[in-house]
């Protein structure tokens, strides 16, 4: 059995948002379950190199921004580009 890959970037509208962690989730985890994770470097790219095949959910939470996710397939053998676009949370008067 062969790895898959994923390559993202993680940014708002108003550009890259670096030093977050990525959570790569799979269905039915238990919430103590490790997952693999990558960190966005200082132009909001991220890359996890070797992810077994099979559906992940890729997760982030930057702060002042609302949890952003994104589905994603791997497939061993093949790279997958993502992009992960948080929103800013907003008052409410």
């Amino acid at each position: 059995m062969g790895f898959g890959a994923v390559i993202g970037t993680l940014a708002d509208s108003g550009g890259a948002l670096p030093h977050y962690p990525i959570l790569a989730t799979t269905p039915g985890d238990a919430p103590d379950t490790p997952h693999a994770s990558a960190t966005a470097d200082s132009v909001g790219g991220f890359v996890f190199d070797a992810l077994p095949p099979g559906r992940y959910r890729l997760f982030v939470r930057a702060f002042a921004h609302r949890p952003d996710s994104t589905q994603i397939e791997v497939t061993a053998g093949r790279v997958d580009t993502v992009r992960l676009s948080p929103q800013f949370f907003e008052c409410v008067r």
